[in-house]
C-alpha cells in the first residue's frame, strides 16, 4: 500500500504523544510501501512476550486516537505463519480484549 493511500486512509492524524502511523516501531516503510508488522524477536519469550503488548498498546492508542481501526487487520495480515511466530506476536494479540 502506498504512503499516499495510508495517509488519505488515517487522514494523517497524530496521536497524543505525536507519534504518527509511519513512526510505530513496529511499521517500517520500503519506498512507497508500509509492511505493517516488522519486528525482531531478542530471543527471550518473556521479554518478547512484553514488547509485544507493548506494541499492542501503541496500537491500541493510535487506533482510538486516529479513529483508524484498520491498523490491527493490517497488522495481523502481515504477521508470519504460526511456525514463524515469536513472543512479539502473541503479546501483541494478548494485549486486544476479546
Amino acid at each position: 500500500m502506498t504512503e499516499a493511500k495510508i495517509e488519505q486512509l488515517s487522514k494523517d492524524h497524530e496521536v497524543k504523544n505525536q507519534t504518527k502511523i509511519s513512526n510505530l516501531p513496529f511499521l517500517k516503510k520500503n519506498d512507497d510501501e508500509f509492511v505493517f508488522w516488522s519486528v525482531r524477536p531478542s530471543g527471550d519469550y518473556a521479554d518478547d512476550c512484553r514488547t509485544g503488548r507493548e506494541y499492542g498498546a501503541l496500537a491500541f492508542e493510535h487506533m482510538v486516537e486516529a479513529d483508524f481501526s484498520p491498523l490491527l487487520t493490517w497488522c495481523i495480515m502481515d504477521m508470519p505463519r504460526k511456525k514463524d511466530c515469536s513472543g512479539i506476536e502473541v503479546g501483541f494479540l494478548e494485549f486486544f480484549p476479546k
